[in-house]
């Protein structure tokens, strides 16, 4: 679709081009932006932590990992 369409995907999402630090080397978009401690407490805290100390939500069982060939680099 072009760039001066109506219906861009632009408009709807938000995005208005490429992220300036998608073009840093070794700069990872994902692992290397720290998460707002607005939206920490928010989702952590109130949305599980909380409600677990008050009784509302129970732990839930581990989901264990089979490492069938006992790979060392397979921690988990």
């Amino acid at each position: 679709m072009k760039w001066n369409h109506k219906q861009h995907p632009r408009y709807d999402t938000g995005v208005d081009g490429p992220c300036p630090l998608a073009k840093v080397p070794l700069f990872d978009l994902v692992w290397d932006i720290c998460m707002d401690f607005m939206h920490m407490v928010k989702v952590v805290l109130s949305g599980h932590l909380l409600p677990l100390l008050k009784g509302q939500r129970n732990l839930t069982n581990p989901q264990v990992k089979i490492n069938p060939g006992n790979d060392p680099e397979i921690r988990r």
